[in-house]
This record gives structure tokens, sequence and C-alpha cells, in this order.
């Protein structure tokens, strides 16, 4: 197995042109399924925007016919359901460009994600987060920015998911220690993204050689840990255990995540 340097992957993602490179290589790299996915209907697409009066970014619409694209391919990685192009709809219903188009739910509907229907012109919007859960008051202009692009967002949702629902050999720690924190600084780096917002304002993730680590997770449906490791074997884990000196509160081996 070839190692891969995740202390490097900031750089790449800031310096990506293809939209959905980055996303194979991820794909192949830690086994996750890359080939025949069923397609959206380029005419499905075409009567979305119709019904809509609007195009829809040509990311979504690559995103909805990607042959590779692991949502379709192994769903209960994302934790989350995709709004297909039939249930598109702008919300609040009487908005118009001040409006949002949610293309993304939590499966608990903790949380969606959307993008502005003044933005659907770009080829690859910027993505928000909030609820249109009306018990939450929420309005458009309350919902925060997930990720400056659509591609970036679903990239981030496919590495921050996976070391948590396509994990395969795991550890985690629910308090670390700040000896933890100034060890995990040394040797793992930042990957690039802004923080996941749906599990905190401070969860980053981090990488090394061959693994992941997701830091201050307190998602809506789950535990708050404050490290969380998704290795690419068990010699990646060890040596993240050996290089940090942390003690894990739990490790597992999962020899089929899927």
């Amino acid at each position: 197995m070839k190692s891969v340097d995740y202390g490097t992957f900031a750089e790449r993602l800031a310096a990506r042109e293809d939209r959905w490179s980055l996303m194979t290589e991820f794909q192949k790299a830690w086994k996750i399924p890359r080939t025949g996915a069923a397609i959206v209907a380029t005419a499905t697409l075409n009567r979305a925007e119709k019904r809509l009066g609007f195009a829809l970014p040509l990311a979504l619409r690559e995103w909805y016919q990607l042959p590779g694209n692991p949502y379709r391919l192994k769903p209960r990685i994302f934790w989350s359901h995709m709004v297909w192009p039939k249930e598109l709809a702008v919300w609040p219903a009487r908005a118009t460009k001040k409006g949002l188009i949610v293309f993304k739910t939590e499966y608990q509907n903790c949380c969606e994600w959307a993008f502005r229907v003044a933005d659907a012109h770009l080829d690859d919007p910027p993505v928000y987060y909030g609820t249109t859960d009306s018990e939450a008051g929420e309005k458009p202009e309350d919902w925060q920015l997930q990720s400056d692009t659509l591609s970036g967002f679903f990239l981030q949702l496919l590495m921050v998911r996976s070391v948590d629902f396509a994990c395969t050999y795991h550890a985690c720690k629910t308090k670390a220690t700040t000896a933890d924190w100034k060890r995990v600084g040394k040797h793992f780096a930042d990957l690039g993204f802004p923080p996941w917002l749906e599990y905190g304002e401070k969860c980053r993730l981090l990488g090394g050689t061959d693994c992941l680590l997701l830091t201050r997770t307190n998602p809506p449906w789950g535990s708050a840990k404050d490290l969380v490791l998704n290795a690419r074997s068990s010699a990646a884990r060890l040596r993240a255990t050996e290089s940090t000196g942390i003690k894990w509160d739990h490790v597992q081996d999962i020899k089929n995540p899927f």
C-alpha cells in the first residue's frame, strides 16, 4: 500500500483546479468505491431548472452525474440525505434572490446545507449551514458559511464522515490533555478546510501519514470527543500513537466499514 501524506494536503486543496480529482484520489486511497454510480438524467436536471426558473450551479449538476459519486455508491458514509432535483425548492417559499436552495440534510434533520439563489449562476457557489426548521426561527441571513465552494463542501463532508463512518483502524479520546494538544499540533497538519460547523465551531480536520484526525467533535446526534482518528493501517495508527503519546480511550479495528 502506497503511503499518503496528508501533511501537504492543504497546499494541494488550495491549488486544485479540477473539482473532483482530489475526491477520486481519496476514494482510491481509502478503498471507497469510485465507479458504477447511478447518474441523474440530464432531462431530469433540465426539468428541475425549468420548475425553479433558473439554472443549477454547474458543480451541482456534475455531482448528480458523477459516475464515481461516493454518495450514490456508499450513502451510509455520509450520514445525511441528498435532496434530488425533483425535490429542490426555494426556501422560504416566497423568497426570490434572497432565498436558499437546500441540497443536503443531516439524517435526523439536525441541520441542512444550501446555496443561495443569488449564487445559482456561479459554477461552484458557496455552501451555507443552518436549518429550515420553523421552531428554530432562522432566516436565510442567519445561516453560516460552511464552504467557499460546493465541490469543496462535498470533499470535506466525505473526509469528515470517513473518520466516523468509514473507519478502518479507529481510535478516539474524549478529553485530550494539554500535552496531547501540543503533540497533535506538532505531528498533524490542518487539511485546509474551514471548521466543520455541524460538529462545532472549533472542529477541524487534520492529517498525517496515512491517517486523519478530527478534533473537538460535538455532533448534534452523538457524544463529544476531543480526538477521533482513522488510519489506513494498524501500522499508521501505531505510528500516530507513538509520535503523539496519546493514550486512547477506545481502539478498534473494523474489517468491513461499509
